[in-house]
Formats: structure tokens, sequence, C-alpha cells
């Protein structure tokens, strides 16, 4: 007996539950896309990257060596006066120099070691990680050989990019929004209905944060002495590539 009324009570749970159901508004049929939108744009702004380093028999020579080369540095992109230039240092280190013979410990470990025989200080090494931004670009690979000449360590140009990428993005999500439509509406005309209002819109990479970037103008460098005779190197970067990736939900009506 107690079986019996133990299964008549849960029927009767799923009979309220059914009816609390029923009284909620059903969601109007849908249809779901995944669509991405693709623009191409020329690059605006080039990054030269490049470390300075300076040499001395102490920690402070070594610094005011650093010092002078990055203005010798600063002196050669400073002649370029129809360039707009936005300098960004970085990381800076001074680091003690030994002899080759003041080896490392076991497995590559670092060990405390005295400051005499082979392991005594024989000078010092300053270096100092730059960014610099450079519009237009096709003047990037001419100021790369000037750094490089000036006395800078680890040229490269790095990477180029727009002036204003929000801008960029906000094309390619019109360009997805567009194809996602025509998806919908192929999917809709493939299953007999009509496609109906757009309810909902996700960005599927979820991307923000994204902020405009307006280099300046050329830092105010008084240049004295001989000029650097720069090489000009001409340089033919790909299109910048702007992809958006968005969810829309259509309401499909009958």
């Amino acid at each position: 007996m107690r079986s019996v009324m133990l299964g008549a009570g849960v029927v009767l749970g799923a009979c309220i539950g059914g009816g609390a159901l029923a009284q909620e508004r059903p969601e109007p049929p849908r249809i779901d896309v995944v669509a991405s939108g693709t623009v191409e744009l020329p690059p605006e702004i080039a990054t030269i990257r490049y470390v300075v380093r300076g040499e001395g028999q102490s920690a402070d020579e070594a610094t005011r060596a650093l010092v002078a080369r990055k203005g010798q540095i600063e002196q050669a992109l400073g002649q370029f006066a129809d360039t707009r230039l936005d300098i960004r240092t970085g990381t800076m280190r001074v680091q003690e120099v030994r002899s080759a013979e003041c080896r490392r410990g076991e497995m590559g470990m670092a060990q405390p070691r005295l400051s005499t025989g082979a392991c005594a200080v024989q000078g010092y090494v300053a270096d100092m990680s730059v960014t610099a931004s450079v519009s237009p670009i096709d003047r990037a690979g001419t100021l790369t050989g000037a750094v490089a000449q000036a006395g800078g360590s680890e040229v490269a140009m790095a990477q180029f990019a727009l002036r204003d990428p929000a801008a960029a993005r906000r094309k390619a999500m019109a360009v997805a929004l567009a194809n996602g439509k025509a998806q919908a509406d192929a999917i809709a005309a493939a299953s007999g209905a009509k496609l109906g209002p757009l309810l909902r819109v996700t960005d599927f990479d979820m991307r923000d944060g994204i902020v405009a970037q307006d280099i300046g103008a050329a830092p105010r460098v008084m240049v004295s002495g001989s000029r650097l005779a720069s090489v000009p190197v001409a340089i033919n970067p790909d299109k910048v590539t702007i992809t958006a990736r968005l969810n829309l939900s259509y309401e499909i009506v009958r």
C-alpha cells in the first residue's frame, strides 16, 4: 500500500508541474546563425622595436652611456621632420659582467658567487627596450635602418596596425550582420518559413577595450653636428585584416 501511495504522489507532482509550464509564454520559433565579416585595410602605423645598450666599468658609467646612445638614436629619428613618431621606453636592466670562467651551477641554475677571482665583476651593461610607432608607414623601413646606424641593438620592424581599429571592427560587424541575415533568409526559405525580426545579437569573440591609437607629432630634438645619411628602404606590407563573428537569432514567421 505504501508503494502505491508513493506512485500516486509522483504522478500528481508531474501533473502540477506540467500545468505550471503550460502557463509560461512559449518562446517564438527562431533561427540561430553564426556569421562572420572581414575587412582588409592598408596599415597606417608601423612599429619599430629596438634595444639601447650602454657599457661601463661601473653601473653609473653604463647608465650614462645608455642615456647618450638613446639621445643619438632620437637625434637620428628627429631628422625626419615629415614623420610622426611616438617613442615609448620599456624595461631597463643594469647587469654585472663576469668572465666566461665564472660558470653557472648545475642544471643552469644560478648559484651565489663571490665577486673574486674568476667571478670578479669586470664591468656593467645597461640596456633598455624601446618601441617607436611611425606614421606614415612608407618611412618605417628607412627609420629602421637609421635606428641601427645610430647604435640601436636588436632593431626590428615588428608589426603594422591601424590608427583606429575600433572603426574597422565596426565595419567588419556590419559585414557580419549582412552575411548572417543572408544565411538566415536562405534557411527560412528552404524550410518554407518567413524570416522575422532580429531578436538577439551576441559578439562571438566578446572583444572590448579597443582604443583608437593617435600618434602625436615628432619629438622636438635639437640636431647638431653631422647628419646621418640614412639608406631609403621601400616597404610593401600586407593589409591589416579585421574579422568580427556574431551569434544572430531571428524570429520565424509562419
